[in-house]
């Protein structure tokens, strides 16, 4: 069976999910807080935007990060021992498998 690699890239979503998420949770809490103070200049919703706006950038770059391991992972993720045992089993009968390499016919 194939060892798991230390990073798992399926928390990945969760992870920039709640990243986001903290980061439009702090901004509402800037925004009120900014309201509450009756300030003409703004400032804290600039930074409240700007903090969602860096969230996002850093969880679109997590998601691109978690789809690079996935892609060099699937192969690991394919070799189950069910599909070794499918695989052995068209070796026997005859019958290639399938692969980019051998479309089908």
């Amino acid at each position: 069976m194939p060892k798991r690699a230390e990073s798992h890239p399926e928390n990945t979503l969760t992870l920039a999910l709640v990243l986001v998420g903290a980061a439009v949770l702090a901004a509402v809490v800037l925004i009120v807080m900014s309201v509450a103070r009756e300030e003409p200049s703004g400032d804290l919703i600039r930074y409240g935007i700007g903090l969602v706006v860096v969230a996002g950038i850093a969880a679109g770059l997590l998601l691109v990060r978690a789809r690079r391991i996935r892609r060099r992972q699937r192969p690991e993720w394919l070799e189950t021992q069910a599909w070794q045992q499918s695989q052995h089993e068209q070796v026997q009968r005859g019958k290639p498998g399938r692969g980019p390499d051998r479309p089908e016919p």
